[in-house]
């Protein structure tokens, strides 16, 4: 699918790459928010099915495909 980590060959880097993760955030109704503006820390968070998702990152873009992975791993 449209998300596969590899598409003919080229690796995409869905948690550096706001080109390839972004999208995912926008589908997913991902929120993102930061923690510590000292020490950069960002949360995101989401829901599938009645369950409530929170991960950190130190990216926001990192908090939110940590989210997203936690969020499909118990979809499946």
């Amino acid at each position: 699918g449209s998300d596969s980590p590899v598409l003919l060959g080229i690796i995409r880097d869905f948690s550096n790459d706001w080109a390839h993760g972004g999208p995912i955030i926008e589908r997913e109704l991902i929120t993102v928010e930061v923690l510590d503006s000292c020490a950069p820390r960002w949360v995101a968070n989401t829901s599938r099915d009645g369950e409530r998702y929170t991960c950190e990152g130190e990216s926001a873009l990192e908090a939110a495909m940590r989210c997203y992975v936690a969020s499909m791993r118990d979809a499946l």
